[in-house]
């Protein structure tokens, strides 16, 4: 595992921890490690050549992670792959003149849009992260979502989280990892999507919708030749981007491979 979010109350805030002993304890067992790791995980299980040595061996060889490797339109698939030989997108250095990615090594001329990489790679990162840790949470009965909600809405959860992102972002191979302001700019995208959902344990529950909603994101956008996420929404107009990609990374079954991760990490 390449990511630790260490859902545990600093020193400082002694008039807090009583509320989050329990969270302290749960995370010791290490859901919370692999929630976090799931992000790197799902990031390279194909989609991002460059980012394969940070993926645990047991989940870059999965059937989940073949499955996933094959879903989602050519379109999406380009963008996701983008500069993938050009080591990474330069988020630090923005749009080109006409609008498009520049790669890690100077590279232009990409057919993939500067404002497409952002909103599609922060859309699947997020929801790669969220998926991650409903399975974590699944793993361990005891541990309550309101807990980890709780946390989160603190400046110590939001730091936290904050510094594990960083953390997967940084080897996950979609940004130079020399390249702080880009690993920054990525994360920042990532927080914005995904806090508002784990704040929100109404939104975290419907996170991949309704059994029909389900059904036809799987069947239409999931599956080749896929469609793009706007038209997906006219089927489902309840859902957002990244609840549609949610139901994507779910469906490949890598939320199962996650959590025997979780019950053998040694394996």
């Amino acid at each position: 595992m390449t990511a630790c979010f260490q859902l545990q109350p600093r020193p400082q805030d002694d008039a807090l921890a009583p509320k989050y002993a329990p969270l302290a304890r749960r995370s010791k067992i290490g859901w919370t490690k692999v929630a976090i790791a799931a992000l790197s995980s799902v990031i390279s299980v194909g989609l991002m050549d460059a980012a394969t040595a940070a993926t645990p061996a047991s989940l870059a060889d999965s059937p989940a992670a073949q499955k996933l490797n094959k879903m989602f339109s050519p379109k999406i698939q380009q963008v996701l792959n983008s500069c993938a030989q050009q080591g990474s997108v330069n988020l630090s250095a923005g749009a080109d003149k006409d609008g498009s990615v520049i790669c890690a090594n100077g590279t232009r001329n990409s057919p993939v849009q500067f404002n497409e990489y952002v909103s599609t790679v922060s859309d699947f990162l997020s929801a790669s992260f969220l998926v991650g840790v409903r399975a974590a949470l699944q793993s361990y009965p005891g541990a309550q979502m309101d807990m980890v909600t709780s946390y989160l809405a603190t400046p110590d959860g939001k730091a936290s989280l904050q510094d594990a992102l960083t953390n997967a972002i940084t080897t996950s191979g979609l940004v130079p990892q020399s390249s702080q302001k880009s690993v920054s700019f990525l994360v920042n995208r990532v927080m914005q999507r995904s806090l508002p959902i784990l704040q929100n344990t109404n939104k975290f529950s419907n996170l991949l919708g309704s059994t029909e909603q389900y059904r036809k994101v799987a069947n239409n956008f999931c599956k080749p030749p896929g469609m793009t996420v706007e038209k997906a929404r006219t089927l489902v107009p309840q859902l957002d981007a990244v609840q549609i990609y949610a139901i994507c990374v779910q469906e490949s079954g890598l939320s199962d491979e996650v959590q025997k991760e979780i019950q053998q990490p040694n394996k």
